[in-house]
């Protein structure tokens, strides 16, 4: 499995934030733990989102603004 994460450094520090408040908005909700893959998961669907790493499948950065 590839995880598309940004490589430079400025991006991996925000994607790192991002990934932080969502854990704290879903610990806050109902405390479920993540497993490795759900994060891995998860913080490719942030860089996507942000525009960090361009989208596998339609190829667009920040498609899910």
């Amino acid at each position: 499995m590839m995880t598309l994460l940004p490589e430079s450094e400025t991006e991996r520090a925000r994607l790192l934030e991002l990934f932080v408040l969502k854990i704290q908005t879903i610990n806050k909700k109902s405390g479920t733990i993540l497993g490795t893959y759900q994060i891995l998961e998860t913080l490719e669907e942030i860089a996507i989102k942000e525009g960090m790493v361009e989208c596998p499948h339609c190829h667009c950065k920040g498609g899910g603004k």
